[in-house]
């Protein structure tokens, strides 16, 4: 199986998948970016339902 990433022109990541697309990467990579991705949804999530507040997001993940 193939796998993808695709950043726009600030370096910003805007899609990965499978198939034909964007910049081929490793399976790791792929696992590994799309843990982050489920992660930081999950976080969203918990901001929205008042779960947690903004203070409990890393700072380098509250600008996103």
């Amino acid at each position: 199986m193939r796998y993808y990433v695709q950043y726009n022109e600030n370096d910003t990541l805007v899609a990965i998948g499978t198939g034909y697309g964007g910049e081929e990467i490793t399976e790791v990579e792929y696992n590994a970016l799309l843990s982050e991705i489920r992660e930081k949804a999950d976080l969203v999530n918990k901001l929205y339902s008042g779960e947690i507040t903004i203070d409990a997001v890393p700072v380098d993940w509250q600008e996103e």
